[in-house]
């Protein structure tokens, strides 16, 4: 039986349903919040999927249109890629992604990049990355979006102007994600992948995300085929 809210009604509607599909990643938290009565042998399989904190937001700002912010954009990746063009591409990769990743944006919480994408507007897109399996909270990540973008919101284009402080007001939005579902090496190693797919349809319930490749919307489509084209014609 699933109950919903239909905000046109008072009172939570029921249906029921002879078989669920769930399409968000299944983390304990997500599943716990949907109220799912997990039992042991669910609990074990989900129970170690991490995920990587990933926070979007939507920020009025002070930024030319158009202008771009990537964390990676440092001294250290300018002079690998120029390293690289000058020798036509010729490099040893290796070495090349050994001096790349220092210039990487560290997870950290604070926001990796951001783009101002429309002239009739002053909304800036921002994508914050924080660690691995961290307690880092939404308010924490927000408070480093401002840190930082205050530091950045002005038109560069004019030598003489200061930054605008970014306040909670111009935070229009800002929302956590659970970011690229998977299994640790130790998981893997012990066939967890296994005992995940032995849970498709456990109880009736069905599991389409991103959990089976990276979190990207391709493989989510292509989970939500497979659980389709598997279990379901």
């Amino acid at each position: 039986m699933l109950s919903y809210n239909d905000p046109t009604q008072h009172e939570p509607s029921m249906q029921k349903c002879h078989k669920l599909v769930l399409a968000f990643p299944p983390v304990m938290h997500a599943l716990n919040a949907a109220n799912l009565d997990l039992d042991q042998k669910e609990t074990a399989v989900f129970s170690p999927v991490g995920i990587i904190k990933y926070w979007s937001g939507a920020v009025q700002v002070t930024i030319p249109f158009a202008d771009i912010f990537f964390g990676c954009f440092t001294q250290n990746f300018l002079e690998v890629f120029g390293k690289v063009i000058r020798l036509g591409g010729m490099i040893d990769a290796d070495a090349a992604f050994r001096d790349y990743l220092p210039a990487l944006p560290k997870a950290a919480g604070y926001p990796m990049g951001f783009v101002r994408i429309f002239p009739i507007s002053n909304i800036a897109t921002t994508w914050s990355w924080g660690k691995y399996k961290s307690n880092q909270t939404l308010g924490e990540a927000k408070s480093l979006l401002k840190e930082l973008l205050s530091k950045l919101n002005k038109d560069p284009r004019v030598p003489t102007a200061e930054p605008k402080p970014i306040t909670d007001a111009d935070v229009v939005a800002f929302r956590e994600w659970d970011y690229f579902p998977h299994f640790d090496q130790d998981e893997l190693e012990n066939g967890f992948y296994a005992r995940f797919n032995e849970l498709q349809g456990y109880k009736n319930t069905y599991y389409a995300s991103g959990l089976n490749g990276f979190e990207t919307v391709e493989f989510a489509i292509r989970a939500g085929q497979d659980v389709v084209d598997t279990y379901l014609l």
